[in-house]
């Protein structure tokens, strides 16, 4: 059944049941020997806690010692020491295993909170105390459950034997969001795991389970869109879960209320279909199918249907709970193709899904396809042509076609306008002038893209490039870096700046300094007049040190603007 949060309703105040008001009949029953019931049922409660020499609730001062008293189903025993003279303990817990009363708990090594990764954990059973983890990564939480101990380590939940035997842990590698908050509970067969993961400025609930001897991924059990915390859970023997937690309501990212929700859970199929596409290159669907479920999936059908036409792919590889996987499926392409819409959907194999609401989604395919191609320039270098082709299934208005300098997203020189039907190929030209142009090397590309609003097949042909000389067979503007003195305690360095045009330059040379790691350390500047193809020395004066590893960089500006490359010297 489908899982529901519930916010528990108020207590209402005991009321007492009148004689009078008891309307069955009464049943005879057998007498039953109350005093062997009594001797039949052995009654025993153990607690553990922690004491501070000095009422210190962190423990960071004082003595620890770790407390155990019992009951016996008549009486409290007194208080009694299994464990003295302990630094702070962040975890303490006790269980059962293989009917032995075990204390697991967590000390602080050099006792300082601050450091978690001296954190390692011991267990007491039988008025023995085993070391279980001694490394450099925290350990904490250990829960007792199925005769096991299970702990947080290292971003993972790992469990194994009492004494440290038989250890694995729950996920392959460390978990995202997975925290030291986690609860454990078993039935006769099957494990589950709870736990609160931060998502979408709030928390929701995971889970894990443990099933036919493997674990799941991890699944997520609420969807409150608040602040989920302190999960408890009971995994029945049937396999359905029941989670209390406390809900915190947001309001303006703050927690403004907090009440006890639960939710019941039973196990069922989910597959769900999410980043459904068609490349209609390939004519290939590609999809991710997650199982949001609680059971595993041994095999599940992806199914496209367009039109009455079915394509249909079985995959046998099994799916764990809380598992994804990519999927591909070929689309059956009519003969005659127009631009509509049709449907993908998954379903599990196994049995009906709970919540069939995530199997589908709708594509849409026989869209446009703008190429452009035969991107040429004449040899006066003043015209540049190409081809702009349709290519894909549905005729394409208004296709935007750009000339555009040094790259596809680059400046925009001129642009015009074209309808462009299937199949059909249209010439466009475009006028442009070099001595107008900056050029920062000796040659630059000039692009002509075209766009389209609608969708298209692929846009990764929608552009190409022609190259163009400079005027002068040379960048515009140079600056090379010749060498560097120290005068006057301060540092002095010697550049080339080049003016390749046949007009007049007023620019600023730039000069910074950078260590090896490449933080600034100083920089320098200063104005300068190149004549017309000519070049002068600028001398420009930097407030730094100037030592091995640093790299000396410059380039003419103007106007805030760049003219020149950017020159470089390493210092040896």
């Amino acid at each position: 059944s489908e899982p529901q949060e519930t916010e528990l309703p108020p207590v209402e105040e005991e009321s007492e049941i009148m004689p009078d008001e008891l309307t069955a009949e009464p049943q005879e029953v057998d007498e039953v020997d109350i005093d062997e019931i009594d001797a039949s049922i052995e009654l025993m409660a153990s607690v553990v806690w922690m004491t501070n020499t000095d009422d210190d609730i962190l423990g960071i001062t004082g003595s620890n010692s770790i407390m155990r008293a019992d009951f016996d189903g008549t009486a409290w025993s007194t208080g009694e020491p299994i464990k003295e003279n302990l630094n702070a303990v962040t975890n303490i817990t006790a269980g059962t295993v293989n009917d032995k009363f075990c204390v697991a708990y967590v000390a602080d090594d050099d006792n300082d909170l601050s450091t978690i990764d001296d954190r390692d954990i011991r267990i007491i059973s039988d008025a023995d105390e085993t070391q279980l983890t001694d490394n450099d990564i925290l350990d904490s939480n250990p829960v007792f459950a199925d005769n096991m101990i299970f702990y947080y380590s290292g971003g993972n939940i790992a469990y194994s034997d009492i004494d440290g035997s038989n250890a694995q842990t729950v996920f392959a590698e460390a978990k995202p969001g997975l925290t030291d908050t986690f609860v454990v509970d078993g039935n006769s067969r099957d494990t589950a795991i709870w736990w609160t993961k931060a998502e979408n400025g709030g928390a929701e609930v995971y889970a894990s389970m443990y099933t036919d001897g493997a674990w799941s991924d991890e699944i997520k059990i609420t969807n409150v869109g608040n602040t989920a915390k302190y999960p408890s859970g009971i995994l029945n023997d049937d396999g359905s879960m029941v989670i209390a937690f406390n809900n915190g309501i947001l309001e303006n990212n703050e927690v403004v209320k907090t009440d006890l929700y639960t939710i019941s859970v039973n196990p069922s199929y989910d597959l769900e279909l999410t980043d459904a596409y068609i490349d209609e290159d390939t004519m290939t669907v590609y999809a991710t199918v997650t199982n949001s479920g609680e059971l595993a999936v041994n095999s599940y059908t992806v199914t496209i249907t367009d039109n009455g036409v079915n394509s249909e792919k079985t995959i046998t590889e099994p799916l764990k709970a809380g598992e994804s996987a990519e999927v591909e499926i070929i689309y059956n392409k009519p003969t005659s193709l127009t631009e509509h819409d049709f449907e993908v959907a998954v379903a599990t194999t196994a049995g009906d899904e709970y919540n069939t609401q995530n199997n589908m989604v709708t594509l849409s395919v026989g869209h446009a396809d703008i190429e452009v191609d035969n991107v040429a320039v004449n040899e006066e270098e003043n015209k540049i042509t190409a081809d702009i082709s349709n290519t894909g299934y549905t005729d394409a208005q208004s296709v935007t076609v750009r000339l555009r300098e040094n790259s596809a997203d680059g400046t925009v020189l001129d642009e015009q306008t074209a309808d462009i039907s299937v199949n059909e190929t249209k010439p466009v030209e475009f006028d442009f002038d070099k001595s107008a142009m900056r050029f920062y090397d000796s040659s630059k590309q000039l692009y002509i893209t075209a766009e389209y609003d609608g969708e298209e097949v692929s846009v990764g042909n929608n552009d190409g490039y022609a190259v163009v000389t400079s005027p002068s067979g040379a960048a515009d503007y140079q600056t090379e870096l010749l060498s560097y003195d120290k005068i006057d305690g301060r540092y002095m360095i010697n550049s080339v700046a080049v003016n390749n045009t046949d007009t007049e330059l007023t620019c600023q040379l730039y000069t910074a300094v950078y260590s090896a790691d490449g933080a600034l350390k100083g920089c320098g500047t200063i104005g300068a007049v190149i004549d017309a193809n000519d070049d002068t020395g600028v001398d420009i004066s930097v407030p730094c040190e100037i030592e091995s590893g640093d790299t000396i960089k410059a380039f003419m500006w103007k106007n805030q603007e760049p003219l020149s490359n950017t020159a470089e010297l390493v210092i040896e």
